[in-house]
């Protein structure tokens, strides 16, 4: 089951199932995009985690590397690269052969 194997694969955060605190809460980012199965699939398995494994699903908007933490690190790391690798070269019309 999904909530168990989040809760084992992060044991160091604080849950006890038998004395559920307020402050026991769990968040999963989910980026939105297609693929996480039909609408009835994703409302049960977000209810089963919130009920279950004090697991809240926050869901960002799909596609939307300014606002999804998933990509905005991706695209950080990109944009680092490039800059990287042609620093000094912006007015440089053979720098765009490479």
């Amino acid at each position: 089951e999904v909530g168990k194997a989040i809760r084992d694969a992060y044991h160091w955060v604080k849950w006890d199932p038998q004395n559920v605190q307020e402050s026991d809460v769990t968040y999963l980012m989910m980026d939105n995009a297609g693929g996480h199965g039909s609408n009835e699939a994703v409302e049960k398995y977000t209810e089963d985690l919130k009920n279950k494994y004090k697991i809240e699903i926050i869901q960002q908007v799909p596609r939307s590397p300014e606002t999804n933490v998933l990509d905005l690190g991706i695209w950080m790391s990109l944009q680092s690269a490039v800059e990287k690798e042609h620093r000094g070269q912006k007015n440089d019309a053979n720098s765009l052969d490479k």
